[in-house]
């Protein structure tokens, strides 16, 4: 409605449901990704993050050059030629070790691109805006040419430098647009131009990357031409539209609120949120946390662990998170390499049982009743990971957490160990409990075994 409307009899209204692909989830080493600004030639690098347990690595927003020369966020060639070799080389090293190579692309149309000369106003969002960086805001639209341009850039990228996905960036955070020229937009009975939200056409194009690298292959004997993986990973930093977010394997999102605010309690109020919003398992999508501990705001990524590893994921990390001197509970700390690690020795697959605190679990029970615990447990019965978590701005000394093996599944006869996945120290559970300190807004995670 464009103008008040007084109802005098019943009106019928109709509308319709965007159905979204059913799926099982990724593997969940699929998230098992670090980030680095543009490509290196550093090996060591590659193999670190491999023995470490990285299963991908993202070359962010400098993977073409200079950002402000040649934006990443923007999907073309880059204009060195030097830079195209360093490219090729950098994702040759990581798939040497066994990494995937995602780039960074989705934010803004470039104003100094051949594109924007030809195509620039079936390209962007109206009014106009600039999003920095010396590009327009984009705006996908079903008559426009910014779906076609992505779709086919993005192609002759993983055909040339043999990249295998992308990260996403805001690309299916949709802002109103009143472009009608691309189909966005419509007018009222005044003549008014009234915006619209291009979900049908933003999701059109996620599904055309997603199938870039997804089982688009040719048949056989016939050459590989665009694209043509059936492995590939989408990291999508998104909003909360879920018929765009399927077409991606990684839901990676969490620099607004929970990252600006001054407590973790405050971060994450309430927690459904994290579940509503942030949380992709009913979509078939793990979530992945952000990393933005560069920016020195109040709460840290290790401070973000104590309640996305209470959930069954974790965080995406950096070029330091092998070093040795991070792998503790820091406040600046990010042991992403000991998650990763513990992730492989405990598989999240289909098999894995969820004990997990927002269900009401029994089977880890910690004191104070403040302190919240969820436990994932291996199909064969034999292996958990513990996260007791401590939101509060107080330490928890001696924290006690009573373990009921029953009700995990374990054998209540079998001999016990119990390990600090972080730290690498054995702790020492005597008659069904175990005692652990935990400071303020941290978390620990537990290795517990049975042989």
């Amino acid at each position: 409605m464009d103008a008040p409307v007084e109802l005098r009899k019943p009106i019928r209204l109709q509308f319709g449901l965007q159905a979204s692909p059913i799926r099982p989830l990724p593997p969940e080493d699929v998230t098992h990704i670090w980030q680095i600004n543009g490509p290196s030639l550093e090996e060591e690098l590659y193999r670190k993050s491999s023995e470490a347990g990285a299963t991908a690595v993202v070359f962010h927003g400098g993977w073409k050059g200079g950002k402000g020369d040649d934006w990443g966020g923007w999907p073309s060639q880059p204009r060195d030629p030097e830079r195209r070799k360093a490219l090729k080389d950098a994702v040759a090293l990581a798939h040497k070790h066994g990494l995937k190579v995602m780039i960074y692309t989705g934010w803004g149309v470039d104003a100094t691109s051949d594109a924007w000369k030809h195509f620039g106003h079936e390209m962007i969002r109206k009014p106009i805006e600039n999003s920095g960086f010396n590009t327009y805001r984009q705006a996908a639209g079903l008559q426009g040419a910014y779906n076609d341009y992505v779709a086919y850039a993005l192609a002759e990228l993983i055909r040339d430098y043999d990249v295998d996905g992308v990260l996403w960036d805001s690309t299916s955070n949709l802002f109103s647009d009143e472009n009608l020229r691309i189909g966005n937009g419509w007018v009222d009975e005044k003549g008014n131009v009234r915006p619209a939200y291009p979900v049908r056409a933003a999701r059109e194009l996620y599904r055309r990357v997603y199938n870039l690298v997804h089982g688009e292959l040719p048949p056989a004997g016939e050459p590989r031409l665009y694209g043509g993986k059936d492995n590939g990973v989408i990291v999508n930093h998104p909003g909360s539209i879920w018929a765009i977010n399927v077409y991606s394997d990684v839901h990676h999102r969490g620099e607004g609120a929970p990252m600006h605010a001054r407590t973790l309690r405050e971060s994450w109020r309430p927690l459904e949120e994290y579940r509503a919003a942030y949380s992709a398992r009913p979509f078939g999508l793990p979530y992945l946390g952000m990393i933005k501990n560069f920016k020195r705001l109040p709460m840290r990524v290790n401070n973000h662990l104590a309640v996305t590893l209470l959930h069954g994921a974790h965080a995406k990390g950096i070029a330091s998170s092998f070093e040795d001197k991070l792998q503790n509970y820091g406040y600046d700390s990010q042991p992403h390499a000991r998650i990763w690690q513990a992730r492989k020795w405990l598989p999240f697959d289909a098999q894995t049982r969820w004990h997990v605190f927002y269900e009401g679990q029994k089977a880890v029970q910690p004191e104070p009743a403040s302190l919240l615990a969820s436990a994932f447990v291996s199909g064969d019965a034999k292996r958990a990971l513990i996260v007791v978590s401590n939101l509060d701005k107080d330490p928890v000394p001696a924290a006690r957490v009573r373990v009921d093996l029953k009700a995990l599944g374990l054998n209540p006869a079998a001999p016990l160990a119990l390990e600090d996945a972080i730290l690498r120290r054995p702790v020492e559970i005597k008659d069904g409990a175990f005692v652990v300190d935990i400071a303020p807004e941290r978390y620990r995670l537990l290795k517990l075994w049975q042989d």
